[in-house]
């Protein structure tokens, strides 16, 4: 809850940033968005939906494997017979070619995950991890390609052109690896290839966050802080409140500098708390005093008007 304080004068470095404080962007509930759902397939089986169960389209249980650092390829491959997400990590003990080999024999007593998938499986995977449906666009215009090439395959397939016993999943690892073409965020087959498919594009997400499928990521939090108390009333502070306005009428008596400041800032979190109560803001790399403070210390005879809309404050005004 609250808002990042930025700090506007002519002594601020860089770009200002300026915030409709009537139609502030709040981050999801995470308890509500992320908690595990009960779903039913077509079939009347109950399953367990997660983001996780979503991606893989397994359980949402990741097995910890360190293969070759700590378990046997026996047990990863009994893993991945079962229908379950398995580690696969070679740590920094073990180089390139002991991993390719433990890939190898995990290989021979498994089935390729590519191997394992039906037509419309490949494509709900391709579609869902490659396509930002809520921008409208694909990740890459070769991802594009490579999924209406598929299709294509696809489309021959059921139509009779190709031969019945013909690779389609040799057909998918060959068009994924052409010249040109942007790696498919998912490892399609564990083969020779896997320190290719798992680390060639391994930094895409950071470039483009709006495509991380379901928007797993970390939110930020611009204003951190306990639910403030209600601020008793300063002596000598007159207060008249509207609809539309809040009006402080200061007299020769003037209240303590905290005393005022916390009147002024209200028990609510929103952007008014957040600019008089920080004692610091940053500005380039250094913590500065918040000047903002410093603007609104009480003076003889001081008003200061807060504007509401609907029940909020848009503005802060001090005359006098």
């Amino acid at each position: 809850m609250g808002v990042r304080v930025i700090v506007i004068g002519e002594r601020g470095k860089g770009d200002a940033e300026l915030y409709d404080s009537r139609a502030i962007q709040r981050e999801d509930n995470w308890s509500e968005k992320f908690a595990p759902r009960l779903i039913k397939s077509r079939d009347g089986t109950i399953h367990l939906d997660t983001p996780f169960s979503r991606l893989l389209g397994k359980p949402p249980i990741m097995v910890p494997g360190m293969t070759p650092s700590t378990v046997q390829a026996g047990f990863v491959s009994a893993v991945l017979d079962a229908g379950y997400h398995v580690e696969l990590a070679g740590g920094g003990h073990y180089n390139a070619n002991a991993l390719r080999a433990k890939v190898i024999e995990i290989q021979a007593c498994s089935v390729a995950e590519l191997r394992d998938m039906t037509y419309e499986e490949t494509v709900l995977r391709m579609v869902r991890l490659m396509y930002v449906a809520h921008e409208n666009r694909w990740i890459d215009i070769s991802l594009r390609n490579l999924t209406g090439d598929w299709m294509r395959r696809i489309e021959e397939r059921f139509a009779g052109v190709i031969a019945p016993l013909s690779d389609d999943s040799g057909y998918f690892l060959a068009i994924s690896q052409r010249r040109g073409q942007k790696p498919v965020p998912f490892i399609p087959v564990l083969d020779v290839s896997f320190e290719v498919w798992f680390k060639k594009d391994s930094l895409w997400a950071a470039e483009d966050v709006e495509a991380v499928f379901d928007q797993d990521i970390i939110p930020s939090i611009d204003f951190l802080a306990p639910q403030p108390r209600a601020a008793r009333v300063p002596a000598g502070v007159k207060i008249t409140t509207t609809d539309k306005e809040i009006t402080y009428q200061l007299g020769k008596s003037l209240p303590t500098n905290p005393a005022w400041l916390s009147c002024l800032a209200g028990s609510q979190l929103n952007w008014l708390g957040a600019l008089v109560r920080s004692t610091s803001v940053i500005q380039g790399s250094s913590y500065i005093s918040n000047p903002i403070r410093r603007l609104f210390y009480p003076r003889p005879h001081e008003k200061v008007v807060i504007s509401l809309s609907n029940g909020q404050p848009t503005s802060i005004t001090a005359y006098g």
